[in-house]
């Protein structure tokens, strides 16, 4: 239990030094090419959760872990966002909001 409560605590941790260490230099380069996270978060959410993956396996390269564990670190990171996201993309939700929207 000890050394899966470390674990945890270190991936936390790496999660939120990835995205300030990342959040910054981004920021910068969503500014240069005339957008911004906001304008991110609202069009494309899933490329915060992207950027994490990646920060999270670079971490667990330096950790020493081999390639299957960093393949099953991304594909959980990877497959719920796209779980979430293809519903939220897909015609059948944008129908069923416009039906809301006119029917309230």
């Amino acid at each position: 239990m000890r050394h899966f409560a470390r674990h945890y605590v270190e991936m936390v941790i790496v999660m939120f030094a990835g995205m300030a260490v990342l959040g910054l230099p981004a920021g910068w380069a969503m500014t240069a090419m005339g957008t911004s996270w906001g304008e991110l978060q609202s069009d494309a959410p899933a490329a915060m959760f992207g950027a994490m993956a990646v920060t999270m396996v670079a971490w667990m390269r330096f950790r020493g872990h081999g390639r299957r564990a960093n393949g099953e670190m991304s594909l959980s990171m990877v497959l719920p966002t796209l779980g979430a996201m293809l519903p939220r993309a897909s015609e059948y939700t944008n129908d069923a909001h416009a039906h809301a929207q006119v029917t309230t």
